[in-house]
Formats: structure tokens, C-alpha cells, sequence
């Protein structure tokens, strides 16, 4: 966690006889963090869900920079809330180090922080500067930070919150809750199963959200690694139209990256295997049959082939991965979205073929997945993203944000 990045950033600067400037901070990019594990399946969240877990974090931090010495690192505090603050001066004992705030907040707080009347610590001022590229979103991200309702910048303009609210420790707090996570933020496996998901979209349908691979996670991305080692044996590619010649010679494909590598052999259809493919029917014709099966028994048939695709260290499904990753460690994070995405569509499908309902998308794509099963449109995948912004934009009750 962060304080032993801490241990490890003093260790750094007494080996390398420098002093470090360390910017703490909070909440800063929560709202991404969460969308991000969503749409990563990952197993939870880089972040709290309560803010005064994040509180007691941030105050565990700021004793743990005050505790490995002026010498190796100097500690910058970015904050608005007065509690933190009179928490990290208590701490501090004398020792230097400088409070920040943004430009055009905390001025009236830190009017009684500055100068030799009062705490005398100094405090830095940060501006934005740039183009509107760059300032659009820094500026949204500063609104959902302290638009939120816990954030300390609204509550103490709120008359009907107490100054003993207001000032509440909040290891107290969070001790208070009988759970640590927020109740209305499920893990991400869960994104799709919830109620106010329901709420938001009647034609929502409940389902297991795939789980993708944590690629900055050393142990998952072992993992991985030796599930693509293990399916070093080769590729084999051939004509799938049933009854395809099968005298043709075998040619070898190599590893664009290193075209020593052999990584599988292809046969080419012959010109009798593409007239015998132009003669069949198309497979939208023979939708009908897909149809006979009962639509939950179609469900329950597709399923574990979703797990087994969505698994992110199954040997038994390592096609979406293996072999771009093998080319090139940098297409890992991509490889592993494409493993993640490839049980998505098809769990939704069998979901939405189990309940029965009908989407809408555009006013010509009105897409029944009661009957059609494996024969739906692409039309039908319109609307299955997933993360859904609209979702997300109505943020919990309680949600940390910054300072």
C-alpha cells in the first residue's frame, strides 16, 4: 500500500544522499479509478469506496512522510479540510514541510494557517495553466471532487451539518460502519447485477460482468505468462467448410516480430473448398434451428463458455492472448481487454435470451434476443457496454473526494 511506497521512497533518497518533494494528496482521480476497474473486470478497486477510509489513509500517510526524516524527503500536503490540516500540524512537531491548495478555494482556511499570528506553515497555491485541452478536464475533475456531498468544501457552508460532524475524527467514523466497502458500489464481477442498475434501465439485464487481468499486478501478470508458455506447441489453421480438401500443403507462419519463431502452420482453402463455401446456405437462413432449443436452455448451454473465456489465467482459452502478446510485451493491456471483451457480448446474449426481452437501438435496429440466439444482428450488441457512464454519473451518497 501507499505507506510502504513511502518506505521505499526514504530508503531511495538516503541511498542516493537526495531529498524528495512528495505531493500528497486525495480523491484525486477517484471517479476514473472506479470506471476503470469496471471496465477492466478487475477483482476490486485501487481505491476506498467510503471517504473516511480515504481520510484515515491520507492522515496514516501524512505521519508516515513526517516520520522518515527532513532529510530525504520534504512533504507537500494538498488539502481544504481543516481537520486534516490541525491532524498534520499536530503531527508535524516542528518539523518543515508546506500545505497546498488550488487557486480560488481554501483561501479564507488558510488565512488562518499562514504568517507568524497564526500556524506559520507555508502554503503553495496551484494554478491551472494550459490550453482548454488540458484545463476541460482538470476542471471537470475538480467539480466531481467537491461537488460531491461528503466533500469538507460543501459541508462546512451547510448550516444544518454541526461543527462536531464537521470535525469528527474519522477513524471513529469509519469504524462506525459495519462493512468497509460502500453497500452501492458492487465489485466490478457484480457492475451488472445490482439493483440501481435495474433502476436506471427496465430493460436491464442481470448478468456476471467478465473479469479481466490486472496487467499492473506482478502476481496476475505471472500468471498469465505462463498460461501463454504453455500453448508454445503451435497454431494450426485450415478451412473450416465441412468436407475441405485436406491434400494441400501445410505453409508455416512466423513471428512478424521474429521471423525465426515459428508459431503455427495454415492451409489454404483450394479453389473446389471456396465453391463448395459459395454453395451453402447462408447462416442467417438456418437461424430456425437455433430457435427449436428452449431460449434457457440456450442460456445455460452458453455460459460456462463465457467463464471459461473470461477466465484470465485459463489455459484452456488462451487464443485472444497468446500469440499478440508473444509478439510484443507492449500489446499485453490490449490482449488482455480483447480476453475480457470476448465473454462479454456472448454472456449478454444468453442473458437477454434467458429473460426474454427486447432492446431497442436505432428505429431501424429493433433486436429480439428471445428467439434468435447465436443468429443475432450485430445491432443487438448497441447499448451493452460495459461501463455505463449514466450509471456511474449518479454517484453513490458517500464517495471520497479530494481534501
Amino acid at each position: 500500500g501507499p505507506p510502504f511506497v513511502i518506505d521505499w521512497l526514504a530508503e531511495t533518497a538516503h541511498k542516493a544522499k537526495r531529498r524528495w518533494c512528495v505531493r500528497l494528496v486525495k480523491g484525486a482521480y477517484w471517479d476514473s479509478e472506479i470506471k476503470r476497474a469496471q471496465e477492466q473486470g478487475l477483482a476490486g478497486y485501487p481505491v476506498y469506496t467510503r471517504k473516511p477510509n480515504t481520510d484515515v489513509s491520507y492522515l496514516a500517510c501524512a505521519r508516515r512522510l513526517l516520520a522518515a526524516g527532513s532529510e530525504a524527503i520534504y512533504p507537500q500536503f494538498a488539502t481544504h479540510n481543516a481537520h486534516t490540516i490541525a491532524a498534520i500540524h499536530h503531527y508535524a512537531q516542528g518539523r518543515p514541510f508546506e500545505f497546498q491548495r488550488l487557486h480560488g478555494m481554501g483561501a479564507d482556511l488558510y488565512a488562518e494557517v499562514i504568517g507568524k499570528a497564526n500556524l506559520d506553515v507555508p502554503c503553495r497555491v496551484y494554478a491551472p495553466v494550459g490550453s482548454h485541452e488540458d484545463l476541460l478536464p482538470y476542471l471537470v475533475r475538480r467539480l466531481l471532487e467537491n461537488g460531491a456531498n461528503t466533500s469538507f468544501v460543501n459541508r462546512v457552508v451547510d448550516e444544518n451539518v454541526s461543527i462536531r460532524d464537521l470535525v469528527a475524527d474519522p477513524s471513529e467514523t469509519a469504524r462506525a460502519y459495519p462493512s468497509k466497502p460502500h453497500p452501492r458500489i458492487p465489485l466490478p464481477v457484480g457492475l451488472f447485477g445490482d439493483d440501481s442498475a435495474l433502476a436506471q434501465n427496465p430493460n436491464h439485464v442481470r448478468r456476471k460482468n467478465s473479469m479481466g487481468v490486472n496487467i499492473a499486478n506482478d502476481n496476475e501478470l505471472r500468471a498469465l505468462a505462463d498460461a501463454v508458455n504453455a500453448h508454445k506447441a503451435g497454431w494450426k489453421a485450415a478451412p473450416l467448410v465441412p468436407g475441405a480438401a485436406t491434400s494441400s500443403e501445410m505453409r508455416l507462419v512466423t513471428d512478424p516480430a521474429d521471423r525465426r519463431r515459428v508459431i503455427g502452420e495454415s492451409r489454404n482453402a483450394d479453389a473446389a473448398t471456396i465453391e463448395k463455401r459459395s454453395a451453402m446456405p447462408s447462416p442467417h437462413r438456418k437461424a430456425g434451428i437455433c430457435c427449436r432449443p428452449p431460449a434457457a436452455l440456450r442460456s445455460s448451454s452458453t455460459r460456462p463458455t463465457c467463464s471459461s473465456n473470461a477466465a484470465p489465467n485459463s489455459s484452456s482459452s488462451p487464443s485472444p492472448c497468446t500469440k499478440p502478446a508473444r509478439r510484443s510485451p507492449r500489446r499485453s493491456p490490449k490482449c488482455a481487454k480483447r480476453r475480457t471483451c470476448a465473454a462479454t457480448t456472448p454472456r449478454w446474449r444468453a442473458s437477454c435470451s434467458a429473460s426474454r426481452k427486447t432492446f431497442r437501438g436505432r428505429p431501424a435496429n429493433r433486436t429480439s434476443c428471445s428467439c434468435a440466439g447465436a443468429a443475432c444482428s450485430s445491432a443487438s450488441v448497441r447499448g451493452t457496454s460495459r461501463w455505463r457512464s449514466s450509471w456511474a454519473r449518479s454517484r453513490p451518497a458517500s464517495r471520497p473526494a479530494m481534501r
